[in-house]
């Protein structure tokens, strides 16, 4: 069982009201309180074409992970990071959502999520399955893994930003937007992860990395909604009207971070 915030917005404020497990909250369409974190690359880089990096927006491409469990998803779907804050305990009930709990939430999941490529003997391995066209990729009759390690996330790099809202059917969300930033050199050793049930066993697996200025992602999307299927909702919700303010503040912050590097 996942335990879950639920939050209500009162007046500008957002109140904890109540947890419940995730998937019972989402079945009941109960709003509840998830993190995004928007990793950019924060100095001077050039991608196969030539073209400056600087400022593009870090995603990872879902579409194995949708694959893995059984879910439809075009081979090019991509997402942001982060997720559900997630509790143990009711002593939050009825007081506002604090920075604590939004912290830790999105560092947990960075910790789980944004990877690297193994460089160090030191590091921890975690092993990530690797799947192509769909399936898992097997070598005499094994499934091949890569060896990744944390990426160390430095403690006072992440940016918060703000709120946004979200009403996708049955999955009802206020997410709270941070901002990290990534060096290039850093950013080409990066690897993303996440992972799948099977038999009652969880699986991690590889999702590879690419960056995109926000022009870019918001053509996609566009592209997108013109085939009947979105990029994740993590992206393109910060499309949305509604969230126009926090999208503009985050673009600043951005902007702001990367003039410092020159």
């Amino acid at each position: 069982m996942e335990l879950i915030y639920l939050v209500e917005k009162i007046e500008e404020e957002y109140k904890i009201i109540g947890i419940a497990d995730r998937k019972l909250a989402e079945k009941a369409n109960l709003r509840h309180l998830t993190t995004i974190c928007v990793p950019f690359i924060c100095d001077d880089g050039k991608d196969e074409e030539g073209n400056d990096v600087k400022g593009n927006w870090i995603v990872h491409n879902r579409y194995h992970k949708q694959a893995a469990k059984g879910e439809e998803c075009p081979p090019e779907s991509y997402n942001l990071f982060g997720g559900h804050c997630t509790t143990e305990s009711i002593e939050n009930i009825g007081s506002v959502v604090s920075e604590s709990i939004l912290f830790d939430g999105i560092r947990r999941e960075l910790n789980e999520e944004l990877l690297r490529k193994k460089t160090d003997e030191k590091d921890k391995i975690i092993k990530l399955e690797v799947w192509e066209n769909g399936s898992r990729k097997m070598k005499n009759k094994k499934i091949v893994t890569i060896d990744a390690a944390q990426y160390h996330v430095p403690l006072f790099s992440i940016i918060p930003v703000g709120y946004t809202e979200y009403d996708g059917g049955s999955n009802r969300e206020y997410s709270y937007v941070f901002a990290l930033p990534v060096p290039y050199e850093a950013y080409k050793n990066l690897v993303a992860a996440d992972d799948y049930e099977k038999n009652a066993k969880k699986h991690n697996i590889f999702l590879p990395v690419k960056n995109f200025s926000e022009s870019r992602l918001k053509e996609l999307n566009k592209i997108a909604n013109i085939k009947s299927h979105n990029l994740a909702d993590a992206v393109f919700r910060l499309f949305e009207p509604q969230n126009e303010k926090t999208l503009i503040k985050l673009r600043e912050k951005i902007s702001e971070y990367c003039d410092t590097r020159g």
